[in-house]
């Protein structure tokens, strides 16, 4: 179960910052108020008290600063449909002691976004204690609030399999979007990967300092030894500690390597989960011949009307032609084609035409590229048969 409490915030921001915190079930948890707090501060004190899902403001027009401090915590932001009044505000606050206005305010937002949220937290208690959920409610009241998923699909989250990336990638491919639920997957994904590279740190430390004491050892052996006889245990004493150094230092190498590949998958996974609106996503193949499509037989579930990128066309298989000729239209090449390739039954764009973007499942190929090279293919078919449709003309 988790341990820390989800909290609804009000903020009255200003010269003077007012903030109230309540609990899931309505109960003050903290009050406070106080000049020039900043957005790093503010963040500093809020965190060691509890989650925060939902930040409330008692204005129509949200405040650029209640916006940055959402965004920093991933929480949702709840805002009156008017600016809330004066007697409105103190009613709202009415059962709770505050030192100043400031304060009053704050109250009073924590408790226009509680009131919101109390039908939602209430159907996700009867849920809970129906289902024998009472386990996870708390990640299930986080993901529904904060990411506006249904109760069902956040349990569907909490208590997924282990690993799905490759469903999720599976399904992008082939519907060519990514749900809200996906990301949220996605994005545990990459949470995992963060703190999988700060356990890796932390082991490299580890292994470093060990590899030090290790070094100090050895280098304090030679010093006794360097004072007395050499003799047979001595070295191989000697021999013991540098494989251990040597040891402590493949090990620091290996772990060096696994952190960069995590840092460069989360990198790639970032620019791809944010650039989704502007391009379109392409299947990849290293070649057309039949063990490659074999092997990606899973992920290229080719549909019809798609378009392929393939390394090098160059190394294709009849079978394998012949399967995909009428549900690919367009083909992305890398690899300069020769004059066999061009003649199989299919479009072919140069890779370099366009901006791409590649991960090892798929391309992310900018739209805009895309349709003009699709403009000038039409063309050319165009012209085609009109050429044909006039020499058809001419024969008697």
């Amino acid at each position: 179960m988790m341990s820390y409490e989800l909290l609804i915030m009000g903020i009255d921001p200003g010269t003077t910052l007012g903030y109230a915190l309540i609990n899931t079930d309505g109960k003050l948890v903290d009050i406070g108020s106080s000049k020039n707090i900043g957005l790093g501060t503010l963040i500093s004190k809020i965190i060691g008290i509890g989650k925060i899902i939902a930040v409330g403001t008692d204005k129509k027009e949200i405040p650029s600063f209640i916006r940055e401090f959402s965004a920093k915590l991933g929480a949702r932001i709840i805002s009156p449909e008017e600016d809330a009044k004066v007697a409105e505000k103190k009613r709202l606050a009415a059962n709770f002691k505050a030192e100043d206005y400031h304060q009053m305010d704050a109250l009073a937002s924590a408790f226009i976004a509680y009131n919101e949220l109390f039908p939602l937290l209430r159907k996700i208690d009867g849920y809970v204690k129906k289902n024998k959920k009472e386990g996870i409610k708390k990640r299930i009241v986080e993901l529904v609030v904060t990411k506006g998923i249904s109760i069902s699909e956040a349990v569907r989250f909490v208590e997924r399999p282990a690993k799905e990336e490759d469903l999720i990638i599976h399904r992008v491919v082939e519907e060519k979007k990514l749900r809200e639920f996906d990301f949220i997957r996605l994005y545990s994904k990459l949470k995992r990967a963060e703190k999988e590279i700060f356990l890796l740190k932390s082991q490299r430390s580890r292994l470093w300092d060990e590899m030090e004491n290790t070094r100090m050892e050895y280098k304090k052996m030679l010093e006794r030894i360097s004072r007395s006889t050499t003799s047979e245990k001595a070295r191989e004493l000697i021999e013991f500690k540098e494989k251990r150094i040597h040891f402590f230092g493949r090990e620091l190498k290996n772990k060096d390597t696994e952190i960069s590949g995590l840092r460069n998958e989360i990198k790639k996974l970032v620019y791809f989960l944010s650039n989704l609106n502007d391009n379109c996503i392409i299947k990849k193949t290293g070649n057309l011949g039949y063990d490659e499509f074999a092997r990606k037989k899973f992920l290229l579930n080719i549909s019809s009307d798609e378009i392929l990128m393939v390394d090098d066309p160059n190394v294709s298989s009849e079978s394998v032609v012949e399967g995909i000729k009428n549900r690919i239209r367009i083909i992305i090449y890398k690899k300069s084609i020769n004059n066999k390739t061009r003649a199989l039954p299919f479009f072919f764009i140069d890779a370099r035409k366009l901006r791409i973007a590649e991960h090892r499942y798929f391309a992310l190929v900018n739209k805009e590229d895309i349709e003009r090279e699709k403009n000038n293919i039409n063309l050319f078919e165009k012209v085609v048969n009109d050429y044909q449709n006039e020499r058809a003309k001419l024969i008697p």
